[in-house]
């Protein structure tokens, strides 16, 4: 087997097989550079329930996967399919994807209805917060430092500062018409309130957090949140109004998630993806981070840390999904649509 190659076991339909996954991101004879290739072995008997009528079928999974899909012809002897992707993520989206289309195409009576079927799979964009100013980005890189002088934190675990954001809803867009549809609400009903916002203050970060303190010693996620004012209290009032109308219009099933404000600045998810790329032995992707150095000198508003102020530019409607031309170390997330708050 190539060296760039990597075996494990997945179920499809309910049956185990062998999935080849390549990591590397130099797939210079075919020339996908950068883009990850995974191999999932479906059985060729399958293969026309990816296929579907004039090809429609492998279409729609390319499109609301945003990947490509290669599928041998059906008189072939090979029982794989091939995925490129941009990330460990998306292939990982696009693979369960095949999954659920061979399950529901060999069980039709187990399909569920559309809209529960979707809330299901996973999000593919977000309404954030950018708040990757330049100033902000400086502030971080120098934070992240001193963070590393504190223990041993990889700067795979850091968010990139280009990226730094504040999420305030996750969405699921499978396709084109979706797409119209929530650039038109934001448009018609979210624009109006974004424009009656009351943006000249600015959001101070001043501490930072972590979703479980009584682990901050294997902590996941670390993030900053917010110091408490009229601006943060005016913000969720907009968040709440935001999530009632995505419910309202169908584009969300539940609004009844209170938003908390959180600027993720470590995860471990981000070292997983790195180590994917490196090929890296899986079972180590998921170990969490000690907390507790981090925690003890920012966490309690201590004065060692610089407030970050943070002034509310837009609401930016991003997706998940980098295309060929976008580079996740030095953009944000693809833009699809945006709210530009007053000036």
């Amino acid at each position: 087997m190539n060296s760039n190659m990597q075996t494990r076991v997945v179920s499809v339909s309910g049956k185990r097989f062998r999935q080849v996954v390549d990591t590397s991101q130099d797939n210079s004879n075919d020339n996908k550079t950068n883009t990850l290739e995974r191999r999932i072995v479906v059985g060729n008997a399958n293969f026309r329930y990816l296929i579907g009528a004039q090809g429609s079928t492998r279409k729609r999974i390319e499109n609301e996967s945003s990947v490509e899909l290669i599928i041998p012809d059906r008189n072939s002897t090979s029982n794989e399919v091939t995925i490129y992707g941009a990330t460990e993520e998306i292939l990982d989206n696009a693979e369960q994807n095949i999954q659920n289309t061979i399950a529901q195409a060999q069980h039709p009576q187990s399909k569920q209805p559309s809209n529960q079927a979707s809330t299901q799979q996973r999000p593919t964009h977000f309404l954030s917060l950018p708040l990757n100013t330049i100033e902000v980005q400086d502030q971080l890189k120098q934070l992240y430092s001193d963070i590393q002088k504190l223990g041993t934190y990889e700067t795979s675990l850091f968010m990139k500062p280009v990226r730094f954001h504040v999420t305030l809803c996750m969405l699921r867009i499978p396709d084109s018409n979706t797409k119209r549809k929530i650039i038109q609400v934001m448009n018609d009903r979210i624009a109006p309130l974004v424009q009656a916002f009351d943006a000249t203050d600015f959001l101070t970060l001043n501490r930072i957090e972590t979703f479980a303190k009584a682990k901050i010693h294997q902590a996941s996620v670390l993030y900053f949140a917010a110091k408490e004012s009229d601006s943060l209290t005016k913000l969720h009032d907009l968040v709440k109004q935001l999530k009632d109308i995505l419910l309202e219009e169908g584009l969300i099933t539940d609004a009844s998630e209170e938003f908390k404000f959180h600027a993720t600045i470590i995860n471990t998810k981000y070292r997983a993806q790195a180590e994917s790329k490196l090929k890296k032995n899986s079972h180590m992707r998921s170990r969490p981070v000690d907390g507790t150095p981090v925690f003890n000198k920012y966490g309690t508003l201590c004065e060692d840390m610089a407030a970050i102020k943070i002034p509310l530019r837009t609401i930016e409607l991003s997706s998940l999904s980098f295309g060929k031309n976008h580079d996740p170390e030095t953009q944000f997330y693809p833009c699809e649509h945006k709210i530009d708050f007053p000036k």
